[in-house]
């Protein structure tokens, strides 16, 4: 009985073999697909995780531009009770038409096509670090900069070209010693981006800057209390800076990880996909076949 069996599976299959071989190779991609999709979002899970812990990007930041009273800033933030760490970082914004590279072989480029808001900084002290790609702090020297790696891959610059900015008809040049990744603004779908300076190079581009921005950056004693700080900091009552944009860590850590693991969901739907034209197929091949057999049969 099972030879009989075996010889009308093997029958079946030698008579209908492109079919069974699309069959086959649908199930087969769709399944490769599929697999390779979660794995992504599985290693790039642990991935933000990693760099999050390490980089320590703030709990709530409030971007501002124009000056502010930074003591009243303090006083507030000292008197909440909340806070562990706060900071401000001070920073640049460049235009890319006005920041240009040169390779080492010679090729040149600019930034002018890019649409993202450009700023230069210097290496914080207590928290929200910006690391290097073996997710090391990174430290430089007068003259050298930290590119960010969105630019690094987009641009094909790599550490020993030279970047250049253009600052009220000045030059200022720099050797690219590090590829950064940012926790905070290094993800694909955030609209601004860091560079890093060494503080002597930064005084000197800040200086000639057109504005004046900064980063008003906290991290908490207890990471449940960010709702309840944010309702604080943005109440009128206080008054504090708000002309820009406030963000907290849980909004961070969220476009970090949708910015990279979209390329996991399409993996997934196409794989998806793959699996519902196979079933369709093997439906309409199973029904083909039943006619076929009741014709023989005359049912």
């Amino acid at each position: 009985m099972k030879d009989y069996r075996y010889s009308l599976i093997r029958n079946d299959l030698t008579r209908n073999k492109a079919v069974n071989v699309t069959l086959f190779v649908f199930l087969f991609i769709s399944t490769l697909l599929m697999a390779t999709g979660f794995l992504v979002i599985q290693r790039l899970s642990g991935s933000v995780d990693q760099i999050m812990d390490l980089a320590n990007p703030p709990h709530f930041l409030q971007m501002h531009v124009g000056e502010f009273d930074r003591d009243r800033v303090e006083d507030f933030i000292t008197d909440t009770g909340l806070v562990s760490k706060f900071q401000i970082q001070d920073m640049a914004n460049i235009e890319g038409v006005n920041i240009s590279y040169v390779r080492r072989d010679g090729t040149r480029g600019n930034l002018a096509d890019s649409l993202l808001d450009n700023y230069f900084v210097k290496q914080n002290e207590s928290f929200d670090y910006l690391l290097d790609l073996d997710n090391q702090l990174v430290e430089l020297a007068p003259g050298e900069i930290g590119l960010p790696l969105i630019y690094a891959k987009r641009e094909n610059v790599k550490p020993g070209d030279q970047v250049m900015i253009h600052q009220q008809e000045k030059t200022y040049t720099y050797t690219v010693r590090s590829i950064i990744r940012d926790a905070q603004m290094g993800s694909s779908l955030s609209s601004s981006i860091r560079f890093l300076l060494h503080p002597q190079d930064f005084e000197e581009i800040h200086r000639g800057a057109l504005r004046q921005e900064a980063l008003i950056e906290v991290r908490l004693s207890d990471e449940g209390d960010i709702a309840q700080f944010e309702r604080m900091y943005t109440d009128e009552v206080h008054q504090m800076p708000q002309n820009g944009v406030a963000i907290t860590y849980s909004l961070i850590k969220l476009v970090n990880t949708i910015g990279d693991g979209l390329m996991g969901g399409v993996i997934i739907i196409v794989g998806v996909i793959l699996i519902i034209i196979s079933l369709i197929t093997m439906r309409f091949t199973v029904l083909s076949t039943l006619e076929m057999r009741c014709e023989r049969l005359a049912c």
